[in-house]
Protein backbone atom coordinates (compact mmCIF):
# COMPACT_ATOMS: atom_id res chain seq x y z
CA UNK A 1 0.00 0.00 0.00
CA UNK A 2 1.31 3.44 -0.51
CA UNK A 3 -0.09 6.47 0.84
CA UNK A 4 0.15 9.93 -1.00
CA UNK A 5 2.09 8.88 -3.36
CA UNK A 6 -0.27 10.62 -6.34
CA UNK A 7 0.78 14.36 -4.44
CA UNK A 8 3.93 14.35 -2.94
CA UNK A 9 5.49 11.35 -5.19
CA UNK A 10 7.59 10.05 -2.11
CA UNK A 11 4.38 8.25 -0.33
CA UNK A 12 4.56 6.29 2.51
CA UNK A 13 4.98 2.06 2.03
CA UNK A 14 3.32 -0.51 3.99
CA UNK A 15 3.71 -4.16 3.34
CA UNK A 16 1.83 -7.29 5.08
CA UNK A 17 2.44 -11.00 4.99
CA UNK A 18 0.31 -13.42 6.13
CA UNK A 19 0.28 -17.22 6.86
CA UNK A 20 -2.57 -19.32 7.63
CA UNK A 21 -2.83 -22.88 9.04
CA UNK A 22 -6.14 -23.99 9.17
CA UNK A 23 -8.32 -21.47 11.35
CA UNK A 24 -5.49 -19.91 12.71
CA UNK A 25 -3.62 -17.23 10.41
CA UNK A 26 -0.42 -15.44 11.38
CA UNK A 27 0.08 -11.41 10.72
CA UNK A 28 3.35 -9.65 10.22
CA UNK A 29 3.48 -5.66 8.71
CA UNK A 30 5.11 -2.82 8.76
CA UNK A 31 6.38 0.47 7.02
CA UNK A 32 7.72 3.55 6.85
CA UNK A 33 6.25 7.40 7.27
CA UNK A 34 2.81 6.96 9.38
CA UNK A 35 3.46 3.77 9.76
CA UNK A 36 6.50 3.15 11.78
CA UNK A 37 7.92 6.15 14.01
CA UNK A 38 11.52 6.40 16.04
CA UNK A 39 12.02 7.15 19.20
CA UNK A 40 13.47 10.41 18.23
CA UNK A 41 9.81 11.62 16.33
CA UNK A 42 11.44 10.49 12.65
CA UNK A 43 9.61 8.59 10.49
CA UNK A 44 11.39 8.01 7.35
CA UNK A 45 12.60 4.84 8.40
CA UNK A 46 11.15 1.19 7.87
CA UNK A 47 10.22 -0.61 11.10
CA UNK A 48 7.65 -3.69 12.08
CA UNK A 49 4.45 -1.90 13.02
CA UNK A 50 1.99 -5.39 12.90
CA UNK A 51 2.50 -8.48 15.00
CA UNK A 52 -0.56 -10.89 14.91
CA UNK A 53 -2.28 -13.88 15.24
CA UNK A 54 -5.51 -14.42 14.99
CA UNK A 55 -8.42 -17.27 13.95
CA UNK A 56 -11.80 -17.93 12.94
CA UNK A 57 -15.10 -20.36 13.08
CA UNK A 58 -18.14 -20.75 11.75
CA UNK A 59 -20.69 -21.44 14.20
CA UNK A 60 -24.24 -23.44 12.86
CA UNK A 61 -27.39 -21.77 14.00
CA UNK A 62 -29.05 -24.06 12.00
CA UNK A 63 -29.43 -26.47 9.01
CA UNK A 64 -29.73 -23.56 5.95
CA UNK A 65 -27.32 -20.21 8.38
CA UNK A 66 -24.24 -20.41 10.11
CA UNK A 67 -22.89 -17.45 12.00
CA UNK A 68 -18.83 -16.81 10.84
CA UNK A 69 -17.10 -15.11 14.19
CA UNK A 70 -13.33 -14.00 14.54
CA UNK A 71 -10.90 -12.68 16.91
CA UNK A 72 -7.72 -11.60 16.10
CA UNK A 73 -4.63 -10.61 19.14
CA UNK A 74 -2.82 -7.89 17.21
CA UNK A 75 0.68 -6.15 19.07
CA UNK A 76 2.06 -2.53 17.41
CA UNK A 77 5.47 -2.83 18.69
CA UNK A 78 6.31 0.56 17.13
CA UNK A 79 3.54 2.37 18.89
CA UNK A 80 3.86 -0.22 21.99
CA UNK A 81 0.18 -0.95 21.60
CA UNK A 82 -1.62 -4.13 21.74
CA UNK A 83 -5.08 -4.67 19.83
CA UNK A 84 -7.84 -7.24 20.20
CA UNK A 85 -10.24 -7.18 17.51
CA UNK A 86 -13.93 -9.53 17.06
CA UNK A 87 -15.88 -9.90 14.16
CA UNK A 88 -19.30 -11.27 13.68
CA UNK A 89 -20.31 -11.67 10.00
CA UNK A 90 -23.69 -12.32 8.94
Amino acid sequence: MLYDAATSGTGDLYVQAAYAAGPVSLILGGGNGQYSFEDDGEDDSFGISNIGIGSSKENKITDSFSLPISGSIILNPSSEQLFVVVGISL
